[in-house]
């Protein structure tokens, strides 16, 4: 809840100025319309840029309208600060919007404002310098939405040096927030919380409370990230300071819906402490104010709040009055994250009363609810990694131009001095210059064809090998840091290796409920039809996981895992598939099954094989039932476990003659044992590196070790 609330600043950054509380702006957007209607001149223009940004927060078509008047009318003035303040208010509203097609036209607008060149007299003007101060916030909010957080913080340190040229304090401060919203974003809570506290004390100074307000608020949220993600046990009365700080500014501004978020966030915090009555009365004065104000998205969020509070303290009759409330006002505005948690608590709740036919209707609701939620996600996913692949080429596109220009330039000077010199021999010596201009013009057109035919290649080859680049970094992404496997396991060792770019053999891991899943995979063939391959099966295992639950075993995973990529590859020819292991920890109990891939288990001075079925999954030439034997073990501290695909025992030696095969692997294994996994994974791929010496590697290589 706190990070989705500090998310909500994002799309502000930007802005020329933060939104005024709906009463305030109202009473704005009046007095500016009727201005509007008795002026000419430049500043019928910046009337249009403050209507723009008052109505992007309230009525977003009538803020494109209003945008798209002031370019149109600024333009035919030749007004040059109108000019850059339209296309700055033109991609705040693309961005509010934030459709993939829309973040494109936002970039564009940005960089035109900041790739203006000012006229010499005017380069110094604060006026102009200011309105790229604010592109460069906008499109750092841009990278920041697509998660580059360094070029983010870089663009914004950009405008900030730009308001501190021009002593611009409030544009400073508001650079000071947006950089604590990047690092916010990064999990870096110090530095988020430092750039707050710098941003407070300027809004402070110069009596800001609405900007106060709102900087407390991301305070408040840092904090309390902070205190969760580092499980420390300081007090929480830092962030119940900054959030009584924020409500009383809100009290006195009379900002009645912001005083309802700012309980519903003490409320939590309450409720974190197991001080449910205290909790229940700032929810019940939210609920409340979301009742005058007929904000029926805020009540949703206050009734889930009441209704889980009632359902810890086993008042069901109470929840699930609470959680029929938020149904109700959650499907009044359509808002599927609040119908998710109110039908999740419905089916808890009924389940408890005995009502299994009501709680498995609600547990349906909640599954296709889920559903819809995750398409949306990957969908608005594929989006933003579609926009900044188009953002890229597009400066790609550029670059390339660039160079074409000047290597014709190039070209043209060589040209002009062949032609001075060729007169010069002309007079000296005409039969010699016509037979040396005959061969000149030869070679020219023969260099130029050369010329033309290596720029093509060049630009095919750079396109490729910028895809195959791209494809690797979404990989990349996509496998779990190596942190992510540890609890309830102390140490964690990754030798990964691909043979390409991108890998068919990858790693994986979920934590479902009390149960941790490990997969290590390989998939048929390697670069980039491998890695295809394993988008499929991580897409596929991370809805078997959260649909399997409580049936949830290796073995089950790996035929449920088996059935989807058949019918995702469903072409009988297509005989693509893959081999893994598969690990599920609760506590110290071990379930493990294999397709193909063992399991070793370095135990008191042993290591232990577990092998695995001898099936692999996808291929559809294997017609009898596909049966995984599933191995239980119970864990004792100090144990050590081995997962590993079969490119490293595949791998010939530098004299492309034997195979390390699976008898020397194991010895590796058990002679850096009792070293600390990190470094046990150093010594794997130093003796990869020994092995193979100058040899190709063959295949791409994964092996994992856990230290529990």
């Amino acid at each position: 809840m706190a990070k989705q609330l500090l998310l909500v600043f994002l799309l502000f950054l930007s802005c020329p100025v933060l939104p005024l509380w709906a009463q305030d702006a109202e009473n704005k957007i009046a007095r500016l319309e009727q201005e509007l209607a008795h002026t000419v001149g430049t500043r019928e223009v910046d009337i249009c840029v403050e209507l723009a940004n008052e109505y992007l927060f309230y009525d977003l078509d009538r803020a494109f309208k209003y945008a798209h008047l002031a370019l149109q009318k600024a333009e035919s003035k030749n007004y040059l600060r109108g000019v850059l303040a339209a296309r700055v208010a033109l991609g705040n509203c693309y961005l509010y919007r934030s459709e993939q097609e829309d973040l494109l036209n936002a970039f564009e607008q940005y960089t035109q404002v900041i790739e203006t060149t000012l006229p010499q007299t005017q380069e110094e003007e604060c006026a102009l310098v200011l309105e790229k101060a604010k592109a460069l916030n906008g499109l750092g909010s841009l990278y920041q939405i697509w998660g580059d957080f360094k070029k983010a913080i870089e663009l914004h340190t950009r405008s900030l040096e730009i308001r501190e040229r021009c002593g611009d304090p409030i544009g400073i401060a508001r650079c000071y927030n947006s950089i604590g919203l990047v690092y916010d974003n990064m999990g870096n809570y110090d530095e988020a919380i430092r750039y707050y506290s710098r941003a407070l004390n300027i809004y402070e100074k110069h009596r800001r409370m609405r900007d106060v307000a709102g900087v407390l608020n991301n305070l408040a949220a840092a904090t309390h990230l902070k205190l969760l993600n580092s499980n420390s046990a300081e007090s929480y009365e830092q962030v119940f300071d900054y959030y009584r700080r924020s409500l009383k500014i809100s009290e006195e501004l009379k900002d009645r819906r912001g005083m309802a978020r700012i309980y519903n966030n003490m409320g939590i915090l309450y409720a974190e402490q197991g001080k449910f009555d205290e909790a229940l009365d700032l929810y019940f004065r939210a609920a409340m104010i979301d009742e005058e104000e007929n904000d029926p998205a805020e009540a949703a969020a206050t009734f889930n709040n009441i209704a889980r509070l009632f359902e810890q303290k086993e008042e069901w009759l109470v929840a699930l009055d609470y959680y029929q409330k938020a149904l109700e006002a959650a499907a009044a505005v359509e808002s599927k994250s609040a119908l998710l948690s109110a039908a999740q608590g419905l089916s808890r709740v009924y389940a408890q009363l005995g009502d299994f036919y009501k709680a498995f209707q609600y547990a349906q609701m909640t599954n296709r609810l889920q559903k819809e939620l995750y398409d949306v996600e990957t969908s608005r996913r594929i989006a933003l990694i579609s926009s900044q692949y188009e953002i890229e080429k597009k400066q790609k596109q550029i670059e390339l131009l660039e160079q074409k220009q000047a290597l014709q330039a190039l070209e043209n000077e060589r040209s002009r001095q062949y032609l001075f010199f060729g007169s010069i021999l002309l007079v000296m010596l005409i039969a010699l210059v016509l037979l040396l201009f005959n061969r000149y013009r030869f070679k020219s057109k023969l260099n130029k064809q050369l010329q033309t035919l290596y720029r093509e290649l060049a630009i095919q080859h750079r396109r490729t090998e910028d895809s195959i680049q791209y494809a690797s970094r979404i990989q990349q992404a996509m496998i779990p840091k190596a942190e992510s496997l540890l609890n309830p396991f102390r140490e964690v060792g990754i030798f990964y290796r691909p043979k390409s770019i991108v890998s068919g053999d990858f790693y994986w891991c979920k934590q479902v409920g009390k149960k941790k899943v490990i997969v290590v995979a390989d998939c048929t063939g390697h670069g980039v039809p491998g890695a295809l391959m394993t988008v499929l099966a991580m897409n596929i295992l991370d809805k078997l996981v959260d649909e399997l639950h409580d049936r949830l075993h290796p073995d089950e995973l790996l035929r449920h895992l088996d059935r989807r990529i058949q019918q995702a590859l469903s072409d009988e020819e297509v005989q693509d598939g893959l081999d893994g292991a598969v690990l599920v920890v609760e506590g110290n109990h071990l379930e493990y099954a294999g397709a193909k891939f063992p399991l070793y288990l370095f135990h008191d001075n042993e290591l232990f094989v577990f092998k695995a079925s001898r099936i692999s999954l996808g291929n559809k030439s294997y017609k009898k039932e596909k049966i995984f034997q599933r191995h239980n073990l119970q864990l004792e501290p100090g144990d050590k476990l081995y997962l590993h695909s079969d490119g490293f025992p595949d791998q010939f030696d530098t004299n492309n003659k034997y195979k390390y095969m699976s008898k020397r692997f194991k010895e590796l294994l058990l002679r850096h044992a009792a070293l600390p996994m990190e470094e046990q994974a150093r010594a794997w791929e130093k003796e990869f590196d020994r092995w193979r010496g100058n040899t190709d590697q063959i295949d791409d290589v994964v092996v994992v070790g856990l230290m529990y």
